[in-house]
């Protein structure tokens, strides 16, 4: 998922989302890709007590609020600095149940005070950053006391970070690894708790190609595709677990396209 940074132009951030196709087909690939994501969001969500306030950064599409919002017992709120993303947001709102509060602003200078959620996440925002330290510190702010950060960013030894030495399409990105996320935790004070893999580059290739063939794609987020691209689908997805069991789940933070960090706000 592609975001502004204040810390760049922003320009191409909000052409990419004035030009993205507002179907279902976002909200497919979104879903498909992000299983494992939300699983491990979830697990977080059900220990925080009752309505838990959770917060996306640089939310883009906001599909993941929008999911977590319509599949838990959840508070959800989508920050981004871009007006194009927002607007981008709004428009999957009608592919769900129930809708999340989208809010204008700059996770730099968040527009919220301390202790103000139980779970911030961000997907593919703090690569984006040359000097994310603002960026940290005010999530840790506005978390509240044993509250959950959840930081999915590139993995660095990869073939998609490899890529970004050469073709930069959406600006600079920093990759970080398994020591990056250590470092974060002791810089900002943070107890850092699990460290997973997410993503196979070649898997989200198939994805994005056959899902091109499925027309304008779900007219509601719980719908499954039916006929060929079920079947492709399918196929896809059967190969993408099998790796995820024998390689993914306990090495993939080492190679998978992405990692994700999750951290707690000490008491």
């Amino acid at each position: 998922m592609l975001h502004r940074n204040e810390n760049q132009s922003g320009v191409i951030f909000d052409t990419y989302w004035s030009e993205l196709p507002k179907d279902g087909r976002l909200v497919f690939r979104q879903l498909e890709r992000n299983r494992y994501f939300y699983q491990l969001i979830g697990k977080y969500i059900y220990s925080l007590g009752e309505k838990p306030k959770v917060l996306e950064v640089g939310c883009g599409t906001a599909i993941d609020s929008y999911y977590l919002q319509n599949k838990f017992d959840v508070k959800c709120s989508a920050l981004d600095c871009s007006e194009a993303g927002l607007k981008q947001a709004q428009a999957m709102g009608k592919y769900f149940d129930k809708g999340i509060i989208l809010v204008k602003g700059s996770i730099e200078k968040a527009p919220f005070g301390d202790n103000a959620f139980d779970l911030i996440f961000s997907q593919g925002v703090m690569e984006h950053f040359s000097n994310p330290s603002l960026a940290y510190l005010e999530q840790k702010r506005i978390l509240k006391k044993n509250g959950i950060m959840v930081v999915h960013v590139p993995q660095k030894y990869n073939i998609y970070s490899l890529l970004q030495l050469f073709v930069q399409m959406y600006g600079k990105e920093r990759p970080y690894h398994v020591d990056t996320f250590n470092q974060i935790a002791k810089k900002f004070d943070l107890e850092l708790i699990a460290v997973k893999g997410e993503n196979i580059l070649s898997i989200e290739f198939l994805r994005f190609c056959y899902s091109q063939f499925i027309g304008p794609g779900f007219k509601h987020y719980s719908e499954k595709l039916t006929g060929f691209p079920w079947f492709v689908s399918r196929i896809v997805t059967i190969v993408e677990e099998g790796l995820w069991r024998l390689f993914g789940k306990y090495f993939g933070k080492y190679y998978m396209m992405n990692i994700v960090g999750v951290f707690r706000k000490r008491e």
